[in-house]
């Protein structure tokens, strides 16, 4: 554990807020060059996404789960790209405008040990 999150586990506890709470305050809040705090946390969350996700997913409580939202979002994903394939764009346009972020942040993460 690190010391200097002790406050604000604390005050997460004592508020009685989740962590997922506390995630959808800050993304939900304008961007706001002004307030320096709540653009710090939110470039934060933006970056650590698929590490984020990557970190549930091995974490075995929540693995089943995070596995089957990801099979919801591939399916939706490739029901998608069916879709715009059908109505005149080239497959592989489809996959590279769909996929491309994606597969950039798979490599990068592509180090974790997943645990099925």
């Amino acid at each position: 554990m690190h010391p200097e999150l002790d406050n604000v586990l604390q005050s997460l506890f004592t508020n009685r807020h989740s962590v997922f709470a506390l995630i959808n305050d800050i993304l939900s809040r304008p961007r706001n060059e002004e307030d320096q705090r709540i653009k710090f946390l939110q470039e934060g969350i933006e970056r650590d996404a698929a590490d984020i996700c990557v970190r549930l997913l091995t974490h075995n409580p929540t693995s089943p789960s995070v596995s089957a939202w990801a099979l919801r979002v591939a399916r939706s994903t490739l029901s998608e790209v069916e879709a715009m394939s059908t109505n005149g764009h080239s497959v592989s346009e489809s996959l590279s405008n769909k996929f491309g972020t994606v597969y950039c942040t798979w490599v990068r993460s592509s180090t974790c040990t997943y645990q099925y």
